[in-house]
């Protein structure tokens, strides 16, 4: 959910000499419940000089109980300004966690915590909270063809760019309504390049897609990177569909974060860390720790199957295919 326009002008900014208390921002958004949510904010100082920003980004929702449950949070720092009266947006933070079975609403909040001797301004902007899924009638490559997600459970083999046939060790599927923040994004048939994907496919915003070029490499010297498809409506045939009423979001958990093949276009199965693990009710997180005893450790972190850009430089490689006509995805590794 994209709670700013990700323009000049920033969500919002702390004046010099907030403190904790009365420094706050906030904003109460819907949320899809289950869903593993991707969570991205740009920060920075205003001004120039050696003042530092601080800010602490707290993302809570309140249980059956009425008791607030935090989801996330953490203290972020800049002290590098954008010179005299401009702003310098040049702290992305992004983090992972998992909306709990049953919540439809998170709050997340901004503090000013800059140190009180200080004067120093600070700026938040490029705000976003998305779940990532598939949505219903999604063709999943396996081994013995292409399965509609809705019907594929635990223990079926799914293809993989990296390791073969792969059991799917969890899945999970939420419904909501298909408006605003939580509508999916369609990507038209061969709207990547290549014919692909074969059908349109839906997934949700923060959903990342697998981009493979020569831009790519040339910009992050890997030739294959993760990007959300909300980054890709600037391509044509890639929108926000709000018509579709209702929609089921998927969620696949392998062994490790794996590409797969959705309408044989490649995309991401569902990532989750020791964030997302804290979040969810605690029967799941039981069994999911069961499967994966590794999750447990805090200190833990599951890599991600490709390098996922900041999302400014998303932006600028979508952008570049679109300056280059260059296909987003060449032909499949699968």
């Amino acid at each position: 959910m994209i709670l700013s326009n990700g323009g000049a002008d920033q969500f919002t900014h702390f004046s010099a000499g907030n403190t904790a208390t009365n420094g706050v921002i906030q904003q109460t958004v819907a949320v899809t419940p289950g869903g593993e949510a991707d969570f991205s904010f740009d920060f920075g100082k205003i001004g120039s000089g050696s003042d530092i920003a601080r800010v602490r980004v707290n993302v809570t929702y309140v249980d059956e109980n009425g008791i607030e449950q935090t989801l996330y949070t953490d203290v972020f720092t800049d002290n590098e300004g954008g010179g005299i009266g401009q702003t310098s947006l040049d702290r992305p933070v992004s983090a992972t966690f998992t909306i709990p079975e049953g919540v439809t609403e998170v709050t997340i909040a901004f503090y000013d915590t800059s140190p009180a001797t200080q004067s120093v301004d600070l700026a938040i902007d490029n705000v976003s909270l998305d779940v990532t899924c598939f949505c219903t009638g999604t063709l999943i490559a396996t081994p013995t063809g292409d399965v509609p997600i809705e019907d594929l459970r635990v223990g079926d083999l799914v293809m993989t760019a990296d390791h073969g046939p792969q059991k799917i060790r969890w899945i999970g599927s939420s419904e909501t309504l298909a408006k605003g923040k939580l509508a999916p994004v369609r990507i038209c048939a061969a709207a990547l390049g290549n014919g692909l994907p074969r059908r349109d496919l839906l997934v949700s915003r923060q959903h990342r897609m697998l981009v493979r070029s020569r831009i790519a490499r040339n910009m992050f010297l890997a030739e294959e990177v993760l990007i959300s498809a909300i980054k890709l409506t600037e391509l044509p045939g890639i929108l926000v569909d709000e018509s579709l009423g209702a929609v089921t979001y998927f969620h696949m958990l392998f062994d490790s974060h794996e590409i797969v093949l959705a309408e044989g276009a490649e995309s991401e199965s569902l990532h989750t860390g020791p964030v997302a693990m804290a979040a969810i009710p605690d029967a799941a997180r039981q069994e999911i720790y069961h499967l994966f005893p590794e999750l447990a450790d805090a200190e833990f972190e599951r890599e991600f199957a490709r390098l996922v850009p900041e999302g400014k430089m998303q932006k600028s490689l979508i952008r570049r295919h679109i300056k280059n006509s260059v296909h987003i995805q060449a032909a499949s590794a699968l």
